[in-house]
């Protein structure tokens, strides 16, 4: 009776597994997954699946290695359509590694054409987000994931979308949709342990990965605070009955206030906040919103700024 949301995390060592992260992402928007660490024997059944083998490190004793019956598996799982997303530092690196026949297959059902697997450490230092893709407009500075080896550099092919390309090395994210039906996304990092200095962007990806295959409708403004003339925090949060939001603006400004669902819906807002140059901060009522995450907008005619907010 396999249905729904399947979100997989391996059992093996090291940080660099989204599990646990995807599954609260989920939690969080009331959307229930079936989570284990426990591969199962098929995936047909499942609406969507989210596999996290992490990262095999130096000595291939990290991470949580898989065998040719596992891709099997998830070809199987593709041929009738499924959506899937797989992050592992080097999933096509350790198939060459361990000499699977079938690699071609898998790189073909994952929109892939080429894949070269450097035998070297990598911790990245930008990730830039490609256009016309899942990543376009988003920007990821560094990791917390450890180990960082054997990071995959995948090469699309006519049906695989490069989404994101690091600085001096490679593409390392590639989205697709097939002639089955099927839409993948496969990354060589976690998506857990990405960050941006100004925003959880993390969590505006899954949320386009969740769109991606079917999961929510995502409509959100999601520019960020890198214009000079502001910078922005949300306090405390997550929050329960009330957060702050803490500004430092160059100028005078009018600006609008809006708190947007995982949807896009507003679900609260306000209009004419007059912003004194200097720190100034804001205070917003939290009481009636559900259990989740939502992302507060503050625009004005110089400055856009959005901002991930949790309610517990």
């Amino acid at each position: 009776n396999q249905q729904g949301i399947l979100v997989y995390n391996g059992q093996g060592s090291g940080s660099a597994y989204s599990g646990p992260y995807i599954k609260e992402f989920f939690d969080n928007e009331g959307i229930p997954v079936f989570y284990t660490d426990i591969m199962p024997p098929g995936l047909v059944g499942f609406d969507v699946v989210f596999l996290s083998f992490g990262n095999y490190g130096q000595t291939l004793t990290n991470g949580t290695e898989f065998n040719q019956e596992t891709t099997e598996i998830i070809a199987d799982y593709l041929y009738q359509g499924g959506y899937l997303y797989i992050d592992c530092g080097s999933f096509f690196g350790l198939m060459v590694y361990d000499g699977f026949s079938n690699i071609d297959e898998i790189e073909s059902l994952f929109g892939v054409d080429t894949v070269i697997t450097p035998l070297t450490y990598n911790s990245i230092d930008s990730l830039g987000g490609m256009p016309s893709s899942l990543g376009e407009n988003l920007t990821f500075l560094h990791s917390t994931q450890s180990p960082n080896y054997y990071i995959d550099i995948m090469e699309p092919d006519s049906t695989g979308i490069a989404m994101f390309e690091e600085d001096d090395y490679g593409i390392v994210a590639v989205q697709a949709e097939g002639e089955y039906g099927q839409r993948t996304v496969c990354f060589s990092y976690s998506i857990a342990h990405l960050q941006d200095d100004s925003l959880s962007t993390n969590e505006l990806l899954l949320a386009r990965i969740a769109e991606y295959f079917d999961l929510l409708n995502v409509d959100i403004d999601e520019t960020t605070d890198n214009q000079k003339d502001i910078s922005a925090e949300i306090y405390p949060n997550p929050a329960q009955d009330y957060c702050n939001i803490k500004l430092h603006v160059e100028e005078f400004s009018e600006a609008s206030l809006r708190i947007f669902d995982i949807s896009g819906k507003i679900v609260q807002g306000q209009d004419n906040l007059r912003l004194e140059p200097g720190n100034d901060e804001i205070m917003i009522n939290t009481s009636s919103l559900s259990s989740g995450i939502y992302f507060i907008q503050l625009k004005s005619d110089s400055f856009s700024v959005c901002k991930k907010l949790v309610k517990r």
